[in-house]
This record gives structure tokens, C-alpha cells and sequence, in this order.
């Protein structure tokens, strides 16, 4: 596929990975809000990005995109689910890993797609 659906959403998608990081490792709540809003900022992007080419491929091949449409609304609840959670407990070792992991699966998803 072309820039504007493969390197940039695995541009955001690292950074998703370093806020995630960077929030599991953060001591204070206002670090934490601060990584909440970069990090939706970014799954925006990604987001956006990953509909309009789902639109694009519509015809051709709408399998991949809508998976990666799915996997990513998935994977964005999921955050969410994480910085409230390190907000107000300072986090789940398990939620941690498994966010991780699913971010790690979306790039390699957007490489294939």
C-alpha cells in the first residue's frame, strides 16, 4: 500500500507502544493524563487512517482492512481501559502485557495489510 497507510500508522503505532511504556513506568497521575491525551491523539490518526483505507479497498479487498479496522477499535478500548486503570491504581501487570502484545500484533498487522 502506499505512505499514508503503512508508515504512518506504524509511526503512531510505535509511539502508542513508547506511551504505553512510559505511562507503566509513570509515578504520578498528571504524567498520566498527559500520555492520555497523546495517546488519543494517536489512535485518531491510526484510526482515521485505517477507515479511509478500508473505504479505499472496499471493492477490491475488504477483508484486511475491516480486520484491522476491528483489531484496532479492539485494541483502542483496551487502552482506554489501561490509563483509567493506571490513573487511579497505577495499573494491572496482566492488562499491561496483553496491551503490549496487541499493540505489537496491530503493526505487524499493518505491515501485512
Amino acid at each position: 500500500m502506499s505512505l499514508p497507510y503503512t508508515i504512518i500508522p506504524l509511526v503512531c503505532t510505535a509511539l502508542l507502544i513508547l506511551t504505553v511504556i512510559a505511562a507503566i513506568k509513570a509515578r504520578s497521575e498528571k504524567r498520566v493524563n498527559t500520555l492520555i491525551g497523546i495517546n488519543r491523539l494517536l489512535s485518531i490518526i491510526i484510526l482515521v487512517l485505517a477507515i479511509v483505507q478500508l473505504l479505499v479497498m472496499i471493492k477490491s479487498a475488504p477483508l484486511w482492512p475491516l480486520l484491522r479496522v476491528i483489531y484496532f477499535v479492539v485494541t483502542a478500548a483496551l487502552l482506554e481501559s489501561f490509563f483509567r486503570r493506571q490513573r487511579e491504581t497505577f495499573g494491572s501487570p496482566f492488562l499491561n502485557i496483553i496491551l503490549l502484545v496487541l499493540l505489537v500484533g496491530f503493526a505487524i498487522l499493518t505491515f501485512i495489510v
